[in-house]
């Protein structure tokens, strides 16, 4: 018997978006005697920031322009790849991904192709979508990794929603970070917070999906009745300087922390008391998860897959979107009673963990695999070396 060999393919590892995040999590959790897993990056830059748990030379950097649909020289790289290396499957994630690897994946006759869907947005371009459409005739396995989103994406591609199958992102236990620890503190110094402020927390791309223009709305109705409130906005994205604007055209900009993107979000959730997520869709939401995880309490919009990981006024606080006067009632709820707040935070660490963990998640996608692939035990494919060690295209870390 031999594990089943599958490439990962996805836009880059570079960033802190929810899908990297989840992929590298569940890598790390793949057990090595039943899943070879490799990643091909799409838009390899060399800046594989996110610990996959797996060998170096297994992560490959496939060399794509910005139009992943538009580069033919990069296309025909990835098909000799897999035509070479023998994948029993490849699964692909987020449009580029999905498009090229799954076209590759048909081309070079891989025995088994799976796309996981990680959003329900409201509008997409036609093209997208019609893509997306003919590629499902084509698809083994549709994953979604919400039912909420299992519903829109069958909707949009006009298939039978159970083509998919639920499979969730995942995060891994953690041990909580005491609030009295040198780390806190540094951090907290670091921020200007005092002992006495209550730390309300948003982590996420700074993008229109994510809701931050509502969460501002609602600020300075929580100040005048929460003085010691502060709020830190950890991501980065194009509408940075649109929000700081709205923050001090609301005057509250001295109780918003802009953080950027930040490589330590772990010990931000250990000085938050209260996250906050007023997305206006949201596929799963993995930070969310990871809020949970830490035991901060959440309040969050009540759309898609957020309804499926809070229940609402138990492990936290649903709020209608795109509406900062509820938004104002579920932080009431939550800054109104420290005892709460502890209370609901460790009810949503219980239901995270025996919902989300990475180990159940990683578990799930190797019985996918093994059903897709059961010639894996054969041992009848060929083995051919690893694909090097740097990062550049052309180089020995590349699809070549």
């Amino acid at each position: 018997m031999r594990p089943v060999k599958v490439l990962n393919v996805i836009n880059d590892l570079s960033g802190d978006g929810g899908a990297e995040v989840a992929l590298a999590t569940t890598l790390r959790n793949l057990g090595a005697n039943r899943v070879e897993a490799w990643v091909g990056i799409v838009f390899g830059s060399g800046r594989n920031e996110l610990q996959v748990g797996i060998p170096a030379e297994r992560v490959v950097n496939l060399g794509f322009r910005r139009r992943a649909y538009a580069d033919p020289i990069a296309f025909e790289r990835l098909r000799r790849f897999l035509v070479r290396e023998r994948f029993d499957v490849v699964h692909a994630q987020l449009f580029d991904a999905s498009l090229v690897g799954r076209i590759a994946a048909l081309v070079a006759r891989i025995p088994a192709t799976v796309v996981t869907v990680q959003n329900s947005p409201p509008e997409r371009k036609a093209w997208c979508v019609r893509a997306d459409q003919i590629l499902a005739k084509r698809t083994t396995q549709m994953v979604a990794i919400s039912h909420a989103v299992a519903r829109h994406a069958a909707d949009e591609l006009g298939v039978p929603e159970d083509r998919f199958r639920i499979i969730p992102n995942g995060v891994e236990p953690v041990d909580t970070v005491p609030n009295d620890s040198d780390e806190v503190r540094a951090l907290r110094r670091e921020l200007r917070l005092r002992p006495e402020q209550v730390i309300l927390l948003a982590v996420g791309s700074l993008a229109e999906q994510k809701g931050h223009s509502v969460l501002l709305g609602a600020m300075p109705h929580v100040v005048a009745r929460h003085p010691d409130v502060v709020l830190l906005l950890a991501g980065k994205g194009r509408l940075q300087g649109s929000l700081e604007d709205q923050a001090r055209s609301l005057r509250i900009d001295d109780r918003v922390r802009f953080l950027g993107s930040r490589s330590d979000v772990p010990q931000l959730l250990g000085i938050a008391d209260i996250f906050v997520m007023p997305s206006l869709w949201e596929g799963l939401g993995v930070a969310l998860l990871e809020a949970a995880v830490h035991g901060v309490p959440a309040v969050a919009s009540r759309v898609d897959g957020i309804v499926e990981i809070i229940e609402d006024g138990a492990s936290g606080v649903l709020v209608e979107p795109s509406d900062p006067a509820d938004l104002v009632r579920g932080l009431e709820v939550l800054l109104g009673s420290e005892t709460l707040r502890s209370r609901m935070g460790c009810l949503a660490r219980e239901r995270v963990h025996d919902r989300y963990g990475a180990a159940r998640v990683a578990g799930l996608l190797t019985e996918l695999y093994e059903e897709l692939a059961p010639q894996a035990g054969s041992d009848t494919a060929a083995r051919v070396g690893p694909v090097g060690a740097a990062s550049a295209v052309g180089s020995d870390h590349s699809a070549s």
